[in-house]
């Protein structure tokens, strides 16, 4: 090895130390530079889906029965869920959770407000809530160096927002003024009447609830 070729393997050398490349020479003296792997974010999706990512139903609230056709009811509740993900994380976390705008783990709260259609006589609604969430694909490729090698990976971000709601409707013979006497709301456990009609509602882009299923018994 000649000095020249000395002095520029010993400049490799030290470059790579500080950029985390590692270097060796091979038989013929030919110096050869294998730069570290990594992953990073490609490409990110945020508008892939939307999906309630295996959650259930949760019973949230029960009225009581209507004394008088065209009673209205109010439900209120809170509800509190995390954002999450499924998939695999070969990118940093932090660069992954920068390109989506939120962090996994992060709780986020929701307040639900929401009127009951017009009642008859000795009806009662019921509301259940299902979490949803907006879910974005995010591209990971794999570099060697600068050079990127094809290879991908994905992690899906499921960004928390607010819940589905599902209001059922049943027939009772009690009326409300009754019902007051013993007990100002019913709970999820009372014995229930005969459903009526099922309503299921999502909120829109614009923070009013669509109703996008209804069906009668």
């Amino acid at each position: 090895m000649n000095k020249k070729l000395i002095i520029l393997t010993a400049f490799v050398c030290a470059f790579c130390l500080i950029s985390n490349i590692s270097v060796f020479a091979s038989e013929d003296s030919t110096v050869i530079i294998n730069a570290a792997s990594f992953y990073k974010v490609e490409s990110v999706d945020k508008n892939y889906t939307t999906s309630n990512n295996g959650s259930s139903w949760e019973f949230k609230y029960q009225g009581y029965p209507a004394g008088a056709t065209g009673e209205i009811d109010s439900i209120s509740f809170e509800q509190s869920y995390s954002h999450t993900f499924s998939g695999t994380i070969s990118a940093s976390r932090s660069e992954i959770e920068a390109s989506l705008g939120y962090s996994f783990g992060k709780q986020k709260s929701f307040s639900i407000t929401k009127y009951s259609r017009a009642l008859s006589q000795g009806e009662y609604v019921k509301a259940y809530s299902r979490k949803y969430y907006n879910v974005s694909k995010v591209t990971q490729q794999l570099y060697n160096g600068y050079v990127a090698q094809g290879i991908y990976a994905y992690v899906y971000g499921y960004e928390a927002i607010m819940p589905q709601l599902k209001l059922e409707y049943y027939t009772s013979s009690s009326s409300a003024s009754v019902v007051d006497n013993i007990v100002q709301k019913a709970t999820e456990n009372q014995p229930e009447e005969r459903k009526t009609e099922e309503e299921v509602y999502e909120l829109d882009k614009y923070g009013n609830w669509q109703l996008i299923n209804v069906t009668s018994f």
